[in-house]
C-alpha cells in the first residue's frame, strides 16, 4: 500500500468510530427508516463526493478531517523530491479517475486542490505528478501483455 493511500485508510477507520451514514440522497430516506432514525436526530455533512448523514458526531469528525488534511499538507513538505508521498498521492488520485484509461488529469488534480499552475510552478508535485502518470501506464502496459 502506498503511503498516501495507507493514510486515507487510517482516516477512514479512525472516522468510522463515529456512527453515520453513507448513502446518497435518493437512498437517504430508506436508510433512516431502516435504522429508525428520525430526520430531526440527524446533521448533514458532505464531504469527499459522498453525501454523509452523521449522528450526534458532526465535531469530532470534521476534526478528524482537518488532522488528516495538517498530516497530507506536512508529508507534502516533507518530499522534498517528490518521488515519495506526492508521487503516491498523485498515484492514487489518477488511478481514482482512471488515468490508465482517460490519460487525463484535470479531475484528480483538481480532487487534491491542486491546479496544473500550481503544479507546473512546483518541481516537487511536478515531478510527483510525471512519475504517477509513467508509473500508472506502465502498469497498464504490463496488464495488456
Amino acid at each position: 500500500m502506498n503511503q498516501y493511500e495507507e493514510l486515507i485508510k487510517n482516516k477512514e477507520q479512525e472516522q468510522n468510530k463515529y456512527p453515520f451514514i453513507f448513502s446518497d440522497l435518493d437512498e437517504m430516506e430508506k436508510e433512516l427508516a431502516k435504522r429508525n432514525i428520525n430526520k430531526e436526530d440527524i446533521k448533514y455533512y458532505f464531504s469527499e463526493n459522498h453525501f454523509y448523514i452523521i449522528q450526534r458526531h458532526v465535531d469530532k469528525f470534521n476534526e478528524i478531517a482537518e488532522k488528516y488534511e495538517k498530516e497530507i499538507e506536512k508529508r507534502i513538505e516533507q518530499d522534498l523530491t517528490g518521488e515519495g508521498f506526492i508521487k503516491d498521492m498523485f498515484k492514487t488520485q489518477l488511478k481514482n479517475y482512471e488515468y490508465g484509461y482517460t490519460l487525463e488529469v484535470d479531475d484528480a488534480i483538481e480532487r487534491l486542490g491542486f491546479t496544473l499552475e500550481e503544479i507546473d510552478g512546483n518541481a516537487r508535485l511536478k515531478n510527483g505528478l510525471e512519475l504517477a502518470k509513467r508509473e500508472i501506464l506502465k502498469e497498464e502496459e504490463e496488464l495488456e501483455m
